[in-house]
């Protein structure tokens, strides 16, 4: 009787330790399985944030390259219509007196004082297409989809190289000290074609210091033209080798009807750009550096 007395305090005892160890046991695989399950949802968690960030770098890729070929077929662009309007422009000036003969033969004005330009306008179609280049007007219709814009667009560049009005004597242009600088280029590239050079116009935005570029006797002129009632300083002649650089030209020129400064002549000294007067234009083209 005794053993049995004792007996079953022990068996409680042991029942209720095997009770608390298994509650615990029970309670720690709990924590293990929650533990576990939150490592997969945050395993999860992570490959879809690599996912969403490797879908996110594959679209900036995509957007990036988008861009990069937009701005290579602008940059095309732009350079076919600097090509185009250089042609225009040297063939405007090359037969600048015939085009002013036309457009006073062809630009009417009646009694009621209406100017009628239409004749006109068909003969700078005729000027593009047949005497310019048959090429740069396909180029031309093409961009524009066949509308007159191209003919308008160009034809204002012949306007502008032409100059004068429609009862002008028909001259080389006249150097005047408050011309602009758009005249200013005109007439030096005027003066370097009747000198036997061939000339293009770089774009009037984007030309990366070069005005003109000339082509005479296998030399390309790459120069930076400065009308100007002051002294020039060192930042054309920075330019004019900025310009000849980037058009690969062999010689950078600064033509300008001022003097240049001291500090401009030595910097043209140690970059080697040639700084010419314009009354000396002619006789520097047929000097080599």
């Amino acid at each position: 009787m005794a053993y049995e007395f004792w007996l079953a305090p022990i068996l409680i005892v042991v029942t209720v330790i095997a009770v608390v160890v298994g509650y615990r046991k029970l309670q720690a695989d709990r924590v293990e399985i929650r533990a576990k399950t939150a490592k997969i949802f945050a395993d999860f968690e992570r490959d879809d944030a690599r996912r969403l960030r490797r879908e996110a770098n594959e679209e900036a890729i995509k957007r990036k390259a988008a861009k990069i070929e937009l701005k290579r077929v602008r940059a095309l662009e732009r350079d076919e219509t600097a090509a185009i309007l250089g042609l225009i422009s040297e063939a405007a000036i090359l037969h600048k007196s015939t085009l002013r003969a036309k457009r006073r033969q062809t630009v009417m004005t009646d009694e009621y004082g209406i100017v009628d330009r239409s004749r006109w306008d068909q003969e700078i179609r005729y000027f593009i297409d047949r005497v310019v280049d048959p090429q740069a007007a396909q180029w031309g219709r093409a961009k524009f989809d066949g509308s007159n814009y191209f003919y308008t667009f160009f034809g204002r560049r012949i306007e502008e190289h032409i100059g004068g009005e429609q009862g002008e004597a028909d001259s080389l242009s006249v150097y005047q000290s408050d011309m602009s600088g758009v005249d200013f280029e005109n007439l030096v590239a005027e003066r370097l074609i009747s000198a036997g050079a061939r000339v293009r116009f770089t774009p009037s935005t984007g030309d990366h210091g070069a005005d003109l570029i000339a082509i005479h006797d296998g030399r390309t002129v790459v120069i930076q033209c400065k009308r100007s009632a002051s002294s020039i300083g060192n930042k054309a002649v920075q330019e004019a080798y900025s310009g000849c650089g980037f058009h690969s030209g062999d010689e950078a020129w600064v033509v300008s009807d001022a003097p240049f400064t001291r500090q401009a002549q030595q910097l043209a000294t140690s970059l080697s750009v040639r700084l010419v007067a314009l009354e000396h234009l002619e006789a520097a083209l047929e000097v080599s550096e």
